[in-house]
C-alpha cells in the first residue's frame, strides 16, 4: 500500500496531492444522490460506473450513484456544477457503505479513488454549457481499455 502511495506522490507530486486532498475535504454536495435519482427520466441510458467496478464487498452496489453522476454530466453546466456532481459521486459511494468500521475505511478509499479519477478525467466528458471550457482530448490521459473501445467505435463509424 505504501509503495503505491509513494509512486503516486512521485508521479503526481506532493503539492498536487495536497491540493487534491484539500479539495476533497472541502467538497460537500448540496443534494444527496437519492434525491437526484428520482428526477432522472426513465429513458436516460447510463452504463453505470464506466470501465470501473459497479460493486464492492465493503460498500455494495454503487450503480445508482454512478447513474446519477452520468446524468449530471449529461446535464452539464459550469465547472462548479461539475465539482458538485463529483462530490455527489464521492458522498454517494460513502452512503452505500456496509456496516462496520473496516468497511467504512475501505469505502472511503474507494470513494476517494473514484472522485480523484473523475476530477482528473471528467473534464473530457462533462457537457460544459458554453462548449469552450472543454479541453482537447488527449489519448494519453485515458486508460488503455477505453482507448481500444474508442478505436473500435471510430472504425465502425468510418465503415458506415
Amino acid at each position: 500500500m505504501w509503495k503505491i502511495l509513494l509512486l503516486f506522490l512521485k508521479k503526481v507530486g506532493l503539492k498536487l496531492m495536497k491540493e487534491m486532498v484539500q479539495e476533497y475535504l472541502q467538497a460537500g454536495p448540496l443534494k444527496s444522490y437519492k434525491d437526484i435519482l428520482e428526477e432522472i427520466p426513465e429513458e436516460f441510458v447510463s452504463d453505470g460506473c464506466s470501465y470501473s467496478p459497479d460493486s464492492f464487498k465493503c460498500c455494495g452496489i454503487i450503480t445508482d450513484v454512478c447513474r446519477v453522476h452520468d446524468y449530471l454530466y449529461t446535464l452539464g453546466g459550469t465547472e462548479d456544477d461539475r465539482k458538485e456532481a463529483d462530490s455527489i459521486l464521492r458522498c454517494g459511494i460513502i452512503e452505500c457503505a456496509c456496516p462496520g468500521m473496516k468497511n467504512l475505511i475501505k469505502t472511503r478509499w474507494i470513494a476517494f479513488t473514484y472522485w480523484r479519477a473523475v476530477r482528473r478525467l471528467g473534464k473530457y466528458f462533462f457537457n460544459y454549457e458554453d462548449g469552450t471550457d472543454r479541453p482537447i482530448l488527449n489519448l494519453k490521459h485515458i486508460p488503455k481499455e477505453f482507448q481500444k473501445l474508442r478505436r473500435k467505435a471510430e472504425e465502425k463509424l468510418e465503415n458506415l
